[in-house]
């Protein structure tokens, strides 16, 4: 378990003297920030500004440290050039924009997080089939089942030049031998890892979904790249035997198409794993060489010394970007084999975290059953590593999804940001809890940072769409999700957003033909009944129905949630039923209680004196509350 130091850490106190000096005040913390009280308040409810509260006493009893807002200034982007901050001469609105953040989720291609709208199945997590429209339609509600795939120990820093653009592509494998590809994928997410590293205020690293749908073959690279803004690409391949491991690599101008640096490098196979962290630090830094005039400091020390725990590490990353059911599990295998080779090595309890989260998160497991041996596990890792951005973005989710402790996971995402500038992951799972605390608009700006680094992620920018919808905009929300399936026809989540917008505009005829657009297009129409009736409010409320009867079925053989039945029945106008359920999910502590606030579709209850208390038991923000 966590010890006394870093449990200090976590929860706001002492345990750090690396913070600095402690500032016991609002009148310090504003003084040492050369601003008035309110305009530091201010900053701390609208950009994170890292304020503790002394736990068990008066809100007003707060204190800082000067590490933490050094930080703090570094990363926080000043006002447009002939703009003035304004002072505040009284409280700020909930939903404010601020500079700096979950619908279910399931992982998908990449390792992205995507909208997914019931318990995933055992199919394969790229093309996974649906049995019907209750797949889309029936666990309606956004939460953060993040996949937490890189790390990045960088640092916000102000923007000194025009930043160069890259993308690492997922290196070719060129090895005769059968079998997982594991280690081109771990050397590419090192690079990855490692140029966000280097030069964050002048190097710009696209996120890896992106960077593989670049090689897609959808478009010519060069004018793929020119319409993502990406000047250059990283690029090589691996051969790998039982003898020899040889990477090649090289980086490409897509302006001109010229190779502008190329190298290779030979390993012996029996120690290639162990080395995987310095080759990629090596083919980083020189790349970053050659695109900047300085280069960063960054550590290459590997954070295990140990190859067969490396190894095992390594397989665990890739059964745990396949995301299924099946594989997360022998995910959990893997990293728990290099938590036993190296007990210290801190990144295969992250990964055991991690494992645990995406299935509770993704509606596999029972909350229960995963999230208490995931703190555990996060807990371990920090402990030995504090910094590592995803570990505190795993801490932030267990704070909010389990504990329901807000601040301590609004604490936890502002380290993980400061950690991690570059990580998309990190501002997308930020985004969806802005969201559910009824910020609105900060949520969609965190979420426009997550889509600049992975632009054509369809997670990402369909979840931005949901973020449209908590606020009650339908027309930009539907508008949002229109444009992924541009890019990705068929994308479910996109489909459950329009279709539920339509639906809340009261467009009926509009959101039964969306529906019915759904079913045909995964081969499910006609399969329906009442979908066709004369009446398409009657039809809408015949989807609602069919979906509660087939999550009934889908009991009998696997977990199923209890907020797919409460949603659909408060969409109803069942308030008997609604509750009863919504208080099941509340005993089960099903994560998706944090959105009772800003969902649209308990409107039809919310004025419900039941409703109140259930919130008031969650403990949501009151000022979250949505109208309706």
């Amino acid at each position: 378990m966590i010890d006394h130091k870093i449990r200090a850490q976590s929860e706001g106190g002492d345990g750090n003297s690396t913070r600095g000096e402690k500032l016991d005040s609002w009148k310090e913390i504003a003084a040492y920030l050369g601003r008035e009280v309110r305009t530091a308040q201010r900053w701390e409810k609208q950009e994170g500004l890292p304020v503790h509260r002394h736990q068990h006493e008066k809100l007003g009893t707060v204190y800082a440290f000067k590490g933490e807002l050094d930080l703090w200034l570094e990363q926080r982007q000043p006002p447009a050039t002939g703009s003035v901050e304004r002072v505040e001469t009284a409280p700020v609105e909930p939903g404010a924009p601020a500079s700096v953040e979950c619908l279910e989720t399931s992982p998908v291609e990449h390792g992205e997080p995507r909208e997914s709208l019931a318990p995933a199945d055992d199919g394969s997590a790229l093309d996974r089939k649906r049995s019907a429209l209750v797949i889309i339609f029936v666990i309606l509600i956004p939460i953060a089942g993040m996949l937490l795939a890189r790390r990045v120990t960088g640092r916000r820093v102000p923007v000194a030049a025009p930043a160069v653009t890259i993308a690492v592509l997922p290196f070719q494998n060129l090895s005769e031998q059968a079998g997982p590809d594991w280690f081109s994928q771990g050397l590419a997410e090192e690079m990855t890892v490692q140029l966000e590293r280097l030069q964050p205020s002048r190097l710009r690293v696209i996120g890896e979904t992106t960077a593989a749908m670049l090689e897609s073959g959808r478009k010519p690279l060069e004018e793929a790249g020119r319409e993502l803004g990406v000047d250059y690409v990283l690029k090589g391949t691996v051969r790998r035997d039982d003898q020899k491991v040889r990477v090649t690599a090289e980086l490409v101008n897509l302006k001109d198409q010229t190779v502008g640096w190329a190298d290779s490098y030979d390993r012996d196979a029996t120690g290639a794993v162990a080395t995987e962290a310095d080759l990629g630090t090596r083919i980083a830094r020189a790349v970053s060489a050659r695109l900047v005039t300085e280069t960063a400091s960054t550590s290459s020390s590997a954070p295990t010394n140990n190859a067969a725990a490396v190894e095992a590490y390594f397989k665990g990353r890739y059964c745990w970007h396949k995301a299924t059911e099946e594989d997360l599990q022998k995910s959990l295998e893997f990293f728990g084999k290099a938590r036993e080779i190296d007990p210290g090595f801190a990144l295969a309890h992250a990964g055991i975290a991690e494992a645990y989260i995406t299935l509770a998160n993704n509606g596999m497991k029972r909350p229960r059953d995963c999230f208490p041996k995931a703190q555990e596990a996060v807990e371990r890792a920090l402990a030995l590593d504090q910094s590592v951005a995803d570990t505190h973005v795993a801490m932030a989710q267990i704070k909010c999804y389990w504990d329901w402790n807000w601040a301590g996971a609004e604490r936890e995402f502002f380290h993980a940001l400061v950690l991690g500038q570059g990580l998309a992951t990190a501002h997308h799972a930020y985004a969806h809890f802005l969201s559910e605390m009824g910020r609105a608009d900060e949520a969609l700006a965190e979420v426009k940072r997550a889509q600049e680094l992975e632009p054509l992620s369809a997670a990402i920018n369909s979840d931005a769409g949901w973020f449209y919808f908590r606020a009650r905009r339908y027309d930009e929300a539907i508008a949002e999700c229109r444009k992924v399936l541009d890019l990705e026809p068929g994308f479910q989540s996109s489909e459950a957003c329009i279709l539920m917008s339509l639906n809340k505009k009261g467009m009926a005829v509009e959101a039964r033909s969306e529906a019915q657009r759904f079913l045909a297009g995964h081969n499910r129409a006609g399969s329906m009944p009442g979908i066709d009736a004369a009446d398409p409010a009657q039809a809408m409320r015949n989807l609602d129905l069919d979906s509660i009867g087939m999550m009934k079925q889908m009991q009998q053989t696997r977990y199923v949630g209890s907020y797919g039945f409460a949603s659909l029945y408060a969409d109803l106008g069942d308030r008997d039923n609604a509750f009863k359920w919504l208080e099941t999910a509340f005993q089960e502590r099903e994560r998706v209680m944090v959105v009772l606030n800003v969902h649209p579709l308990f409107d039809p209850i919310r004025n419900d004196p039941r409703f109140a208390d259930l919130v008031r038991r969650v403990g949501l923000p009151s000022d979250s509350a949505a109208g309706g």
